[in-house]
């Protein structure tokens, strides 16, 4: 299991002290608890409307609907992974891409779930979905998830409202199929890291790797083309006429 820092922080690393590779979607999760990604009153996180984007709910477009479950769909989604395509926190207990590993109704110890595994939830008024890190041993356990506060970080979830703990299998939905609608693939954030189909052009926002489709570039690249040639007509069209020499 990875190392955790005194401040429940995770050091990622290529692999944990018992030699278990951290999985990928840890590594997307734990990076954006660097970024210390959050709800922005009076404005919207554009990073939060991404993960919308990235589980194929874009008509999500504000940062206070409950996203915990669109932050974990998105870690796996830019892990090149599938997601189930939803924003609700107990479909991840049914998901076909990722294994039941622990039920609060079956005989499962919990030391079946290990770092990295999907928590599904009740809660007052829904339900929740987040990562486990690890066991305190005292009822509860520690948690990297999205919509904790209002923000990505570490919190401490009790066992007592857990219901699932999945483990994602790579066999869910494809990321990328010839079908998605445009718009389905965000700006990736993380360096070196471009999910298949997707070229890398320069540097985007705050820094990021801005990422886009080779179609998209092309037609991009049209657009330029036929707004550069009204430019110049309408301007050919207001210059003076040469007066005629011939007469």
């Amino acid at each position: 299991m990875p190392a955790v820092d005194d401040a429940g922080g995770v050091k990622v690393e290529a692999e944990g002290a018992d030699g278990i590779p951290v999985p990928a979607w840890m590594k997307v999760a734990v990076f954006y608890e660097n970024k210390k990604v959050r709800e922005i009153r009076g404005g919207e996180n554009p990073d939060i409307i991404r993960f919308f984007k990235e589980i194929q709910k874009p008509e999500f477009n504000e940062d206070e609907i409950p996203w915990c479950a669109a932050f974990v769909g998105a870690c796996l989604f830019e892990a090149n992974y599938g997601h189930n395509k939803s924003a609700l926190a107990a479909h991840f207990g049914i998901w076909d891409g990722a294994d039941q590993i622990w039920s609060a109704k079956g005989p499962e110890p919990k030391s079946n779930v290990q770092y990295g595994d999907i928590m599904v939830m009740t809660r007052n008024g829904g339900g929740h979905v987040c990562f486990f890190i690890k066991d305190n041993g005292n009822g509860t356990f520690k948690a990297l998830g999205g919509n904790q506060n209002d923000e990505v970080n570490y919190s401490n979830m009790s066992w007592a409202r857990t219901t699932y703990g999945m483990r994602p299998n790579g066999t869910g939905t494809p990321k990328i199929r010839p079908n998605d609608p445009p718009g389905t693939i965000g700006r990736e954030e993380i360096p070196g890291h471009v999910p298949p189909g997707i070229t890398e052009i320069g540097v985007g926002i705050g820094g990021g790797i801005a990422a886009f489709s080779t179609a998209d570039l092309l037609t991009g690249i049209v657009v330029l083309f036929i707004v550069a040639g009204i430019i110049w007509y309408i301007w050919r069209k207001r210059q003076p006429k040469a007066p005629d020499a011939s007469k």
